[in-house]
């Protein structure tokens, strides 16, 4: 598992570095999408020290570079909760009586309950910065065996509801940071950017964070990314 996960995250920064060649190829967020509201997401939150570790780190250093190099961003942590999605299950009907019904049912099942109280405390090492083409990806090598077993039971769950698990194998990340805007000199300013980020990468994959568990979200993927309850 570790072999792919790497292959997979290698492939992921390399084409969001070559992104950075040309803006053209850049995707500028410009708000989350109403069609997140048809996603169950169901999430790992983290504790406060947790939370602040990634602030300190990671996310202040981005602004900083952001504001350095003319590239504008939305934050997590400040725009939207620190999270690291587990499943998501997509309903693919029209009526939002149906999705609602889905999605309360599935919530408040105690089969759910089961499957997700043992994450609460677990630790996970992040340990890679990925430059996407709109996002800032922290990911980690080394998930636990949990995070597998939930998901897999997750699947299931959400199969056995009528909805349809976005499947996530062997890649386990946040998203620390989205791309809202670009320098107007934009070859010059973005070569700074990346040198910059790639700096800031070595800089944290010496280092590993450790995030701690503190929590489970489980509600449409609209609601979390909009929610007010940033911690």
């Amino acid at each position: 598992m570790f072999k792919e996960t790497i292959i997979k995250y290698a492939g992921i920064d390399y084409s969001g570095r070559k992104s950075l060649n040309d803006a053209e190829n850049i995707k500028i967020f410009n708000g989350f999408s109403e069609d997140l509201k048809n996603r169950l997401n169901c999430a790992i939150l983290f504790s406060d020290e947790s939370n602040d570790q990634i602030n300190q780190r990671i996310a202040s250093n981005i602004e900083i570079i952001g504001k350095e190099n003319e590239v504008g961003f939305i934050l997590g942590g400040k725009d939207y909760p620190f999270h690291s999605t587990l499943l998501e299950g997509l309903f693919e009907g029209i009526q939002v009586s149906d999705r609602e019904k889905i999605f309360k049912e599935i919530i408040e099942s105690g089969e759910f309950k089961e499957n997700i109280q043992n994450l609460s405390g677990i630790q996970i090492q992040f340990k890679y910065i990925l430059i996407d083409k709109e996002n800032v990806l922290l990911t980690s090598t080394d998930m636990p065996e949990e995070i597998e077993r939930v998901r897999l039971e997750l699947g299931h769950i959400y199969e056995k509801c009528g909805l349809k698990p976005i499947k996530m194998k062997n890649i386990l990340h946040l998203s620390i940071a989205r791309i809202s805007k670009l320098p107007q000199n934009k070859e010059e300013a973005l070569k700074n950017y990346k040198k910059d980020m790639i700096g800031l990468r070595h800089k944290i994959s010496s280092d590993p964070i450790i995030l701690e568990v503190s929590a489970v979200s489980f509600k449409s993927a609209y609601d979390l990314l909009t929610s007010n309850n940033i911690k």
